[in-house]
């Protein structure tokens, strides 16, 4: 099962310590990267399929982000900003791989958990299932589901995209109030 989150072109740069500050160096641009990825399996993808079928059904996070060139052909292994974007999403757990992620049931039926975090962008989500028996891919479903914002969350996020100006000033006059009351507070006489 592979969920994929609103897409987005990203650039991977490269920085250097020129002394005390660093500058970019090189940079790769990655197109139509998901925001979001998860992976989830019921067994390593190694067992499940073989690299080539991997790669032309786009199965794990090693086959969806690739660089522009590198569309069905095999991925360097030393690519270093395609590992940069991997490692820096996977921090963030904006990227997951789960080899025990989905669960069967019945021989029929299974049960799986995506974990979203609070950073997970709103927008449309893609779900697909792959049921491969033998590296060899039986049946495939995708579905969509929008993941949205709601309550005083969505008021606030309305409030800093809209009125982005009283929203920085409120934010600081809070910052200040909040800081002065602490000094009353915790004043030592």
């Amino acid at each position: 099962m592979t969920i994929r989150g609103p897409r987005q072109a990203l650039t991977v740069r490269e920085k250097e310590a020129l002394g005390p500050v660093f500058v970019n160096r090189a940079q790769q641009k990655f197109a139509e990267v998901p925001s979001f990825l998860a992976v989830l399996s019921s067994r390593p993808l190694a067992q499940i399929a073989d690299e080539a079928t991997r790669r032309r059904l786009r199965l794990g996070l090693a086959a969806i982000v690739a660089a522009p060139d590198l569309t069905l052909a095999a991925p360097a292994p030393d690519d270093p900003f395609r590992e940069a974007l991997l490692r820096l999403r996977r921090r963030e757990r904006l990227f997951t791989e789960s080899e025990a992620g989905v669960r069967f049931l019945a021989p029929t039926v299974f049960r799986t958990t995506a974990p979203l975090p609070a950073t997970a962008p709103v927008g449309p989500y893609d779900v697909e299932v792959v049921l491969l028996a033998g590296g060899v891919p039986l049946a495939r479903h995708e579905a969509r589901f929008d993941l949205v914002k709601s309550g005083v969350e969505q008021g606030l996020a309305t409030l800093a995209r809209d009125w982005s100006l009283a929203y920085g000033l409120a934010v600081g006059a809070l910052a200040l109030i909040s800081g002065w009351l602490a000094s009353v507070i915790f004043r030592r006489d």
